[in-house]
């Protein structure tokens, strides 16, 4: 549902609905925290991206590629060139995707 908000242009519902599943004791999932790394990609908020960051590396789903490619496009779309370097070196398979996200940026 969270990625679905924002694949309706509305990105603020998305951070929204994340929040109040966390307020009830939900546990984010790998796509879920993708998804609201997308919406602070989207809607320029870098600090709460961060803190989104935060919290994946706080799971351990920093190495993971949905995560990696969330990651990647937010540094990229807010400006933060060598963040966006450092998590491209870590992806495991380099794909098209992959490479259309840094050309995005």
């Amino acid at each position: 549902m969270v990625s679905e908000y924002i694949k309706a242009g509305r990105p603020e519902s998305s951070l929204q609905l994340f929040f109040e599943l966390l307020r009830l004791g939900a546990e984010p999932s790998r796509f879920t925290l993708s998804a609201v790394i997308k919406a602070c990609s989207v809607l320029g908020k870098l600090r709460m991206g961060c803190c989104f960051h935060a919290i994946v590396m706080k799971h351990g789903f920093h190495s993971d590629n949905v995560i990696l490619i969330a990651l990647i496009e937010f540094y990229g779309r807010n400006g933060q060139l060598n963040e966006m370097c450092q998590w491209f070196d870590e992806l495991r398979e380099l794909g098209a995707i992959c490479l259309v996200c840094a050309r995005k940026c």
